[in-house]
C-alpha cells in the first residue's frame, strides 16, 4: 500500500519477508526519545522517496530497501545485514550504518558527516559492499572498512576532516578501477588492508592542525596509485605543515607508458614499508626527504631528482624481467642494500654532467646483470661492488664517467669486485674514466684475476690497509698509491698505468713480477729476491726511483728458488730519469735501500745499457764470528769463521744461498749450530766410551791364588745396559745415549799368572739434546782383547789389558733452516792397553781391601768420509785421531756376607794426561777448499767411576753376579748395569 508519510515513533514495526511497505517519507523515530525506543525490521521490501532514520531510530534491513530521493541517518542505527539498500543520496549526518558481509549499500551520493558533531558521529562500518557515485568523510565522520568489506566511489573520494580506516582485508577503490584521485584536505587514512586510487591530492595546506592531512599505510596495508603527467603525486599534501604520508606497508606506483609523474615537492615519505615502482613511465621523487624501507624499481624509471633525498634500506633496480628499469639519482641516496638485477639500470648523476648525485650504499652493491654509471660530477659510495653470478650468466657493467668519483672501502679480506669476470671472454665490465678511491683501513683486500679494471681515469690507494693486484689490468689511468701498500701478485699487471708511488706507501711485487706503465716513486719499493722467480718489474714507460727506498724480502726463498745468485734486470724499463728529465745516479738508483738478511745486502745498480736495475748480493757487516761472540758458541767459531770466509768471497754460491733467508741474530746462531757436524765432532767420544764399556766387562783384578780351589780355567759371559747424557758446551751440542752389548771370554790361571781373551759387541744409538740441532748418530761395535794378572810381591799384583776394534758408525743432520738431512757412514779403528798394580792393603776370610793405581791408553780413529742429502752443506770429513791417557787411583774392596754371597766395591778416580778432545775436521762440499775444526761438548779432564757387584756363588765352580757402575766426568754421566755369569772347568 502507498503512504504519504510513514512516521515510526515509538515501538516496532516488521516487514515480512513477503510484505511491502511503500510511503513518500518514512521516518524511523521522532528524534525526542532514548536510543532504539523506534525500530524498522525489514525482511521483505520498503520504498520511499526519502528514508530519515533519527537518533532514537534503529533500521534493520535484510530485503529490498530503496530510497528515491535519499537516505538520511540523524543520529540512529542502520544495520544492512543481508540484501540491499539502494538510494542515490545517502547523508549520514550523525549515528551509525553497519553494511554486514552479505550486505550491498549502494549508496550514490555518500556523506559521513555534517561537520556538525565531534569526530567519529557519524560512522559507515563496511564489511560487505558499498557502491557510491561520491564519496565524503567530513571531520565529523569515521569511515571503516573491515575485513572482507569493500567501498568503491565511482566518481569522487574525499576526505574533508573524517576518518577512513581500512583493516586488512579490506578495500577501498576511488573509481571503479581505481583510476580517480582520491582526495584528503584534511583527516586521516589508515590502511592496513587496499585502497586504490589514481593520487592521493589535497587542497593547499594551511599551517593549521585542523587542516592536517595524514596518510597512513600500515605493515599489511597496500596502496596502489597510477598516476599520470597532468599533476603531481600527493598535489597539495606539505609534510612540512603537519600533513604526513607514512608508509610501513606498500605503495605501489604504477606510472604507465608515456607518462612521467613527479612526486609533489611538500608531501615527503616516511616509514619501513616498500615503494614498488611499476609500469613503463616515470615516477620523479622530488621532496626533500624521503625514507622508506625497500625501494624496488620494477619496471620504468625511478628518478630521485636534484635536491631530492632517498634513505632507504634496500634499492632493487629491476626484477629480472624482460622490461628495463631504471633509477636515476640526480639528488642523493642512500641504501643499506642495493641490488641491481639483469634488466637494471642505476644512473648516479645526469650524463649531462648535470645535476650531481650522490648514492651511498652500506653494504657492497650487489650486480646479477644490468648496469651501474655513475656519470661526470656525481659520486658513488660502497664497501664494494660484487656479483652472485659466478658462472657469468648475466652481463655487469660498471661505468665511472670522466669527473664522477666512486669510494670503495672494503672490509679486511674482501675481494674487490668479487664475482665479476671482466676478464677477456667474460661478459662484465669495469669502466673507470673518472676517479676510484679505495679505502682499505687495514688488512687485505684483493682484486681477483676475474676482475680487470679498464679505462683512463684515477685509480687513489688510501688507508693502511694492503690492496692486492691479481688481474692483468687495461685501465691506463694514473694509479696514487697515497697511503699503505698496493701489492701486486701472481702475475697481476697495470701494464698501461702510471703508477705513483707516495712518500708514506708501500709498491710491493712478488717473485712473478708485474709490468707497469710507468713508475714514479717517492715511497717504498718492496720485491722478494730470490734466484728463481725473483721479482722482476717491467715498466713501459720512465720509471723515476730517484726519491723512493728499496726493500728486498728475501725471507721467504727456499733452497728450489736458490737456482743461481744473480738478480738481473729486477726492474726492466724504457728509461730511468729524474722528474726534472735528467739522468739517475747509476750507482744509487734508490735514496735509500735495505732487506731482510742479516748475514747480506743486496745492492741496486742501473745496468751499463741504462734499461736495468740489478742486485748484487754482498756480505753484510754482521759476520757468524760476531754471532758466537753475543751468544759464547765458541765451540762454533772455526765453522764459523769458514761460513763468513765464503759468504765474503763467493756471496753468490749456493751455499751463501742458503744463508740469504736469516733475519737475525737468532736465526744466525741456529743455522750456525744446525750446519756443524754430526754432536759437534763428538761421535769419536762416544765410540770410546762404548770400547771402554766392552773392555771393563772383563774381571782383571782376582789373583788366581784366590780361585784354585775353583778349577784353573774360566768362561765367562757378561752383558750391559748404558744410558749417558752430555751436557751442550759453547754450542757444542749435548746429547744422549743409550748403549747395549754383552762380551765373553775364556781365562787360564797358569801358577800364579791369570791370562784370558775376549771378544764383546755394543750397539749405540746417540741423539742431541740442548741445543737447537736436531742430530742422531747410531754405531755398531766389534772389540776383541787380552788381559791378565800376576803377582809382583806378596802384597801386589800386575794387571794388564790391551784389545783392538771397530765401529761402524752412521750420522743424520737435519738441518731445518735449509730443509736439508744430511747423513753419513764411516769406520772407527780402536785400540786399547792398560796397566794397574794392586796392593793387598788388608786381607781375611771376611773382606778384602786392595789399594790400586792404573794407566789406561785408548785410540780411535775414523775414516774419511762425505755426507750426502744435503748438497753443500754436506761435510767432507777427514780422517782424524782422538787418544787418551788416563791415570787412575781407587780402591777395590770385597766382603763375604754369607757361604754364597758376596759384594765386590770398586771406587776409583782419574786423570787424562793427554786431555784431547774429540773433534771433527771437515769442509762444506759448497766450499771444499775451506776447512774448519769442530770440538764436542766434553771437556774436563779429571773423571770419577763407582762400581758395586752382588755374587752368589752357585756352586764352588758357579757364579752368577749383578753390577752396577757409573762414571762422570765434568757435564757428562753414565750409568750401566750390568749382569755376568762365570763358570770353572
Amino acid at each position: 500500500m502507498l503512504i504519504a508519510t510513514t512516521n515510526i515513533n515509538d515501538g516496532a514495526v516488521t516487514v515480512g519477508d513477503k510484505g511491502t511497505l511503500d510511503s513518500d517519507i518514512l521516518n524511523v523515530g521522532d528524534g525526542t526519545d532514548g536510543t532504539g525506543t523506534a525500530t524498522l525490521t525489514n525482511a521483505g521490501t520498503v520504498a520511499s522517496d526519502i528514508i530519515n532514520v533519527n537518533k532514537d531510530g534503529n533500521l534493520t534491513n535484510t530485503g529490498t530497501l530503496t530510497a528515491d530521493t535519499a537516505l538520511n541517518v540523524d543520529g540512529g542505527n542502520v544495520a544492512l545485514d543481508d540484501g540491499t539498500i539502494t538510494t542515490p543520496e545517502t547523508n549520514i549526518n550523525a549515528g551509525t550504518v553497519d553494511v554486514g558481509a552479505d550486505g550491498t549499500l549502494d549508496a550514490g551520493k555518500l556523506t559521513v558527516g555534517d561537520n556538525n558533531g565531534d569526530s567519529s558521529t557519524a560512522s559507515l562500518n563496511a564489511d560487505g559492499t558499498v557502491k557510491a557515485t561520491d564519496l565524503v568523510a567530513n571531520k565529523d565522520g569515521n569511515i571503516k572498512v573491515n575485513d572482507g568489506g569493500e567501498v568503491t566511489a565511482a566518481d569522487s573520494a574525499t576526505v574533508n576532516g573524517g576518518t577512513v580506516d581500512i583493516a586488512q582485508g579490506g578495500t577501498l577503490n576511488s573509481g571503479d578501477n581505481g583510476q580517480n584521485d582520491f582526495v584528503v584536505n584534511s583527516g586521516n587514512v589508515n590502511v592496513d588492508g587496499t585502497l586504490n586510487a589514481k593520487n592521493i591530492t589535497s587542497d593547499p595546506a594551511k599551517e593549521e592542525s585542523a587542516d592536517d592531512a595524514k596518510i597512513n599505510i600500515g605493515s599489511t596495508g597496500t596502496l596502489n596509485l597510477k598516476p599520470t603527467s597532468d599533476q603531481p603525486l600527493f598535489a597539495g599534501l606539505d609534510t612540512s605543515k603537519g600533513d604526513a604520508i607514512n608508509v610501513d606497508g606498500k605503495l605501489n606506483v604504477d606510472v604507465a607508458d608515456g607518462n612521467t609523474a613527479t612526486q609533489a615537492n611538500t608531501a615527503g615519505i616516511t616509514g619501513t614499508g616498500t615503494l614498488n615502482k611499476e609500469g613503463n613511465g616515470g615516477l620523479v621523487l622530488t621532496a626533500p626527504t624521503n625514507t622508506l624501507g625497500t625501494v624496488n624499481a620494477n619496471d620504468g624509471a625511478l628518478t630521485v631528482d636534484n635536491g631530492s633525498k632517498l634513505n632507504a634500506n634496500t634499492l632493487n633496480v629491476g626484477d629480472s624481467d624482460d622490461k628495463p628499469a631504471t633509477v636515476n639519482v640526480n639528488g642523493e641516496a642512500a641504501a643499506t642494500d642495493v641490488n641491481i638485477a639483469k634488466d637494471g639500470t642505476l644512473n648516479v648523476g645526469d650524463a649531462s654532467d648535470s645535476p650531481a648525485g650522490k648514492l651511498a650504499a652500506t653494504n657492497p652493491i650487489s650486480m646479477n646483470g644490468g648496469t651501474l654509471n655513475v656519470n661526470p660530477n656525481a659520486t658513488l659510495t660502497a664497501p664494494n661492488i660484487i656479483s652472485p653470478d659466478v658462472d657469468d650468466n648475466e652481463a655487469s657493467t660498471v661505468n665511472v664517467a670522466k669527473d664522477a668519483t666512486l669510494n670503495l672501502n672494503p672490509t679486511e679480506g674482501a675481494k674487490l669486485f668479487d664475482g665479476f669476470n671482466s676478464a677477456p671472454g667474460g661478459k662484465d665490465a669495469i669502466n673507470v674514466n673518472g676517479t676510484l678511491n679505495l679505502d682499505v683501513a687495514s688488512g687485505t683486500v684483493t682484486q681477483p684475476v676475474s676482475a680487470p679494471i679498464s679505462g683512463t681515469g684515477t685509480f687513489n690507494k688510501e688507508g693502511d690497509g694492503t690492496f692486492d693486484v691479481k688481474a692483468n689490468n687495461p685501465f691506463a689511468g694514473n694509479v696514487n698509491v697515497n697511503d699503505g701498500s698496493l701489492h701486486i701478485s701472481d702475475g697481476g699487471k697495470l701494464g698501461n698505468a702510471s703508477v705513483n708511488v707516495k712518500p708514506t706507501a708501500t709498491l710491493s711485487v712478488d717473485k712473478n713480477g708485474t709490468t707497469l706503465g710507468a713508475l714514479n716513486l717517492d715511497g717504498k719499493l718492496s720485491v722478494i729476491a730470490t734466484p728463481e722467480g725473483y721479482t722482476k718489474i717491467n715498466v713501459v714507460g720512465n720509471a723515476d726511483t730517484s726519491k723512493g727506498t728499496l726493500f728486498v724480502d728475501i725471507a721467504g726463498s727456499n733452497e728450489h728458488d736458490l737456482a743461481d745468485g744473480k738478480f738481473h734486470g729486477f726492474i726492466t724499463a724504457n728509461s730511468f730519469k729524474k722528474s726534472d728529465g735528467t739522468d739517475i745516479d747509476k750507482n744509487k738508483p734508490f735514496s735509500r735501500y735495505s732487506d731482510n738478511s742479516a748475514l747480506f745486502d743486496f745492492i741496486p745498480t742501473i745496468a751499463a745499457d741504462g734499461k736495468t736495475i740489478d742486485l748484487t748480493p754482498i756480505s753484510s757487516q754482521m759476520k757468524l764470528v760476531d754471532i758466537v761472540q753475543l751468544f759464547n758458541l765458541t765451540r762454533a767459531f772455526d765453522a764459523a769463521k769458514a761460513l763468513d770466509t765464503n759468504f765474503t768471497h763467493s756471496p753468490a754460491s749456493e751455499l751463501s744461498r742458503l744463508f740469504y733467508t736469516i733475519r737475525d741474530d737468532k736465526q744466525a746462531a741456529n743455522a750456525l749450530l744446525e750446519s756443524l757436524p754430526t754432536l759437534a765432532g763428538a761421535s769419536s767420544q762416544v765410540v770410546a766410551d762404548t770400547s771402554r764399556h766392552l773392555a771393563n766387562l772383563a774381571k782383571i783384578y782376582d789373583r788366581c791364588e784366590d780361585n784354585v780351589q775353583q778349577g784353573d780355567k774360566h768362561i765367562w759371559a757378561r752383558t750391559f745396559g748404558s744410558w749417558e747424557t752430555q751436557d751442550q758446551y759453547r754450542g757444542a751440542t749435548g746429547y744422549r745415549g743409550e748403549s747395549y752389548g754383552f762380551a765373553a771370554g775364556v781365562e787360564k790361571c797358569h801358577q800364579q799368572t791369570r791370562l784370558g781373551v775376549m771378544m764383546g759387541y755394543a750397539y749405540d744409538h746417540v741423539h742431541s739434546r740442548e741445543s737447537v740441532s736436531d742430530q742422531r748418530l747410531r754405531a755398531d761395535t766389534i772389540q776383541a782383547g787380552i788381559y791378565g794378572n800376576t803377582p809382583i810381591s806378596s802384597i801386589a799384583d800386575l794387571d794388564f789389558r790391551a784389545g783392538i776394534g771397530y765401529s761402524d758408525v752412521g750420522t743424520e743432520r737435519n738441518i731445518k733452516f735449509a730443509n736439508r738431512t744430511a747423513q753419513g757412514n764411516y769406520g772407527n779403528k780402536i785400540g786399547y792397553a792398560g796397566v794397574g798394580v794392586n796392593f793387598n792393603a788388608f786381607s781375611s776370610e771376611q773382606a778384602v781391601i786392595k789399594p790400586f793405581i792404573r794407566l789406561d791408553y785408548q785410540v780411535v780413529r775414523n775414516n774419511h768420509y762425505s755426507e750426502r742429502g744435503a748438497g753443500v752443506l754436506n761435510l767432507n770429513v777427514d780422517a782424524g785421531t782422538n787418544q787418551s791417557l788416563v791415570s787412575q787411583a781407587g780402591i777395590d774392596m770385597k766382603a763375604r756376607l754369607a757361604d754364597k754371597f758376596s759384594v765386590n766395591t770398586r771406587v776409583g778416580v782419574g786423570y787424562d794426561l793427554v786431555g784431547e778432545l774429540a773433534s771433527t775436521r771437515a769442509a762444506f762440499a759448497g766450499a771444499p777448499d775451506v776447512k774448519f775444526t769442530t770440538k764436542g761438548a766434553q771437556h774436563g779432564r779429571v773423571s770419577g767411576e763407582l762400581g758395586i757387584e752382588m755374587n752368589y756363588h752357585i756352586t764352588p765352580s758357579a757364579t752368577l753376579s749383578v753390577g752396577y757402575d757409573t762414571s762422570a766426568r765434568k757435564g757428562y754421566i753414565e750409568h750401566t748395569p750390568n749382569i755376568m755369569f762365570r763358570m770353572a772347568f
